[in-house]
């Protein structure tokens, strides 16, 4: 009887080890996609944003436009 009882104490300690690690590995993996996605979500707002500031710098039948007013902006944010 005394081995039964450590057998199922030894087989329950072992399980609950087992779900932690599982439930820890698998919140990991999700923070990690979640993190990718994020990443993601960030590089296509930033593409959208340049197309549109290209949209204003771009004139009508003029060719090509200048990024004059864009880098000028830029460096008053630096300053």
């Amino acid at each position: 009887m005394p081995d039964t009882f450590a057998l199922l104490l030894a087989a329950g300690i072992i399980g609950t080890s087992v779900a932690l690690a599982s439930a820890i590995l698998f919140d990991e993996a999700r923070g990690r996609r979640r993190t990718i996605e994020h990443y993601r979500k960030l590089e296509r707002e930033r593409i959208l944003r340049v197309r549109r500031l290209h949209n204003q710098v771009r004139k009508p039948g003029s060719g090509r436009g200048s990024w004059d007013h864009y880098l000028d902006g830029k460096n008053q944010r630096a300053a």
